[in-house]
């Protein structure tokens, strides 16, 4: 069932009347050829004519100029966001477990 706040996401027209400076947005990546655009949560830090945004984001202070409205969601929605490419952080630690204890193992191995 879409609620009010669903409908007025989906209109870039309505989207751009409700946002304000400083209003948290969250945007959404893109990674077309030749792009890398992380996206993510961010305050509006401008707001052009051409209905396109600024956004300077939370977690690693970058800045983005010119957002399509396409790529925003007003406040912060995980969901919207893409999740990060590649494996978990577990298999990532077990494998940097598994070369320290080869390592160890070499370490040892040279010592006797």
């Amino acid at each position: 069932m879409k609620t009010k706040n669903d409908v007025e996401q989906k209109s870039p027209r309505t989207l751009l009347q409700n946002l304000k400076l400083g209003a948290t947005v969250t945007v959404k990546s893109d990674h077309r050829p030749g792009l890398h655009k992380a996206g993510g949560v961010g305050f509006v830090r401008g707001i052009h004519k051409d209905s396109t945004i600024d956004v300077k984001y939370s977690v690693n202070g970058g800045r983005e100029n010119r957002i399509s409205l396409s790529r925003v969601k007003l406040g912060v929605d995980p969901s919207f966001a893409d999740p990060p490419k590649g494996g978990s952080s577990s298999s990532s630690s077990s494998r940097t477990s598994s070369r320290m204890s080869t390592r160890r193992s070499t370490i040892v191995g040279a010592t006797n």
